[in-house]
């Protein structure tokens, strides 16, 4: 079969689910059926009109009051220039990054894959329906989850994080 006739096919496939309301695609000779497509009427977009109704006011909210802030500040400091002081300047101190963050991420990637692939071969060597798949890949991957961070916790409960320090050379 050639590229036109499946894409003819396809084309076929996608209207008769704009009649139909299943979600039907044939690729490479083979059906995927997915039941019908009530999840995005029934469940998503009410979740979505609920937060957009309330996320949007406060988000907005949040930027005016950003750049008021903004503004007074510099209303502030201009203030204090025309009456000839020189507004201090914020002092930002500079926080003591932890270095211990990408350990923590590396563990917990590597239990994150550790567990995927275990759920994977479970599902595969059992071969087990889609809803038992599900909760095996769940359970895995919240399992090596857990033993990533319990491996995080055991090497660096006796590190020692040391302060970074900045000392430029004295002439």
């Amino acid at each position: 079969m050639n590229v036109h006739n499946l894409l003819i096919q396809l084309h076929w496939s996608f209207s008769a689910l704009a009649k139909t309301n299943k979600f039907v695609l044939l690729l490479c000779n083979e059906n995927i059926h997915f039941s019908n497509l009530k999840f995005m009427e029934d469940i998503l977009i009410p979740i979505v009109a609920i937060v957009s109704v309330f996320g949007f006011p406060v988000v907005l909210l949040w930027i005016i009051l950003e750049i008021r802030k903004v503004n007074l500040r510099n209303r502030e400091r201009m203030s204090l220039i025309s009456q000839g002081i020189m507004p201090e300047e914020e002092i930002r101190q500079k926080k003591n990054p932890n270095r211990f963050v990408s350990l923590r991420n590396g563990i917990v990637l590597i239990g994150i894959a550790a567990g995927i692939l275990v759920g994977f071969s479970i599902t595969e060597g059992m071969s087990l329906s889609d809803e038992k798949a599900f909760w095996i890949y769940a359970a895995s991957i919240l399992l090596f989850l857990g033993i990533g961070y319990l491996v995080y916790f055991f090497t660096t409960r006796n590190m020692k994080l040391e302060p970074e320090t900045t000392d430029f050379p004295q002439e």
